[in-house]
């Protein structure tokens, strides 16, 4: 959800100038086509990723089950490395045992 939130704010504000990929793999496939078609004006060339970590914790007892999300964001500038920005988004849920099963 914070990415799509981020994704929304940045085509709002500058709607040409960003190319989503989603992750690497994709971006690897869409180079290779272009690098197989030759130069074009209009060739991916990134200068952001937009990376997350995702970690979880999960404590479970006989009587209830909690859970704790953490998600760390990095915004890099691709051809200088330097970090842009960074954010996070916390979650914990706990849930009574009987309502599980």
């Amino acid at each position: 959800m914070f990415i799509v939130r981020l994704r929304t704010l940045l085509s709002k504000s500058a709607p040409n100038s960003f190319t989503w990929i989603m992750n690497r793999g994709t971006y690897y496939r869409l180079r290779q086509k272009e690098l197989d078609l030759g130069p074009a004006p209009d060739r991916i060339q990134p200068e952001y990723a937009l990376t997350a970590k995702f970690l979880s914790l999960t404590d479970e007892s006989s009587q209830r089950r909690t859970a704790a999300y953490l998600c760390v964001y990095e915004l890099t500038n691709i051809k200088t490395g330097a970090l842009l920005w960074t954010d996070k988004y916390e979650v914990k849920k706990t849930a009574v045992k009987g309502m599980l099963d």
